[in-house]
């Protein structure tokens, strides 16, 4: 994809006479829909993403970026039977429990880039880092037990990390000399479980620097 993008653009590159000057230095955000790959995320999660990005040439520009995608599950259990190994040990009125999850990336892009006057295409991709964590909270009201510790709120933490890579393309539309919007895709793959990556569309603005 990189190749052909960066082909196409040298092809037409002539007949630009109308292109908008080039961004040395633009800062992006944008907002989109993750869908992480994993068995058991059975759920689309909201994500976002910050970028710098620094135009090389006409046809070539690195990026670094962060994005974050989240998602809460909530869960309420009313009147509840506490069951020990033999018999009933308690009653609880309320059972609430939150599950957080969220992936973080943080990453570097090396980008080819084609110009058609007010639309510029790009496709790249490059290595990052990606982190994910997991936080459960449980919380119990009204409870009554026999056992010492039956009625305690419990929480819990998992996090895991590893170097990933990323394929990502995009269209972009400028605006402005200084403003432009833009939409675009990514996969991302950690190195440790392919199954643990997502891939993502989203669409936002990117400003001009310099």
């Amino acid at each position: 994809m990189a190749f052909f993008a960066l082909t196409v653009g040298q092809l037409v590159a002539p007949s630009l006479a109308n292109a908008q000057p080039v961004p040395k230095l633009a800062i992006g955000a944008s907002a989109g829909i993750s869908n992480p790959l994993h068995g058991d995320f059975d759920f689309t999660a909201p994500e976002w993403q910050i970028s710098l990005r620094t135009t090389v040439s006409e046809h070539f520009a690195l990026e670094g970026f962060f994005e974050e995608w989240r998602h809460t599950t909530d869960e309420v259990r009313n009147n509840v039977t506490l069951q020990g190994p033999v018999s009933v040990v308690g009653h609880v009125g309320r059972i609430s429990s939150r599950t957080v999850q969220a992936t973080r990336i943080v990453g570097f892009n090396a980008l080819a880039r084609a110009t058609f006057d007010r639309v510029t295409l790009t496709a790249g991709g490059g290595p990052s880092m990606w982190l994910y964590e997991r936080r459960f909270n449980q919380t119990l009201t009204d409870c009554e037990s026999t056992q010492p510790n039956g009625c305690r709120d419990f929480a819990s933490r998992f996090s895991n990390s590893s170097f990933s890579v990323q394929a990502v393309g995009g269209l972009e539309v400028a605006l402005t000399s200084r403003l432009a919007a833009f939409g675009q895709y990514q996969f991302v793959a950690p190195t440790v479980d392919i199954a643990g990556g997502h891939s993502s569309v989203g669409a936002g603005v990117r400003v001009r620097v310099w």
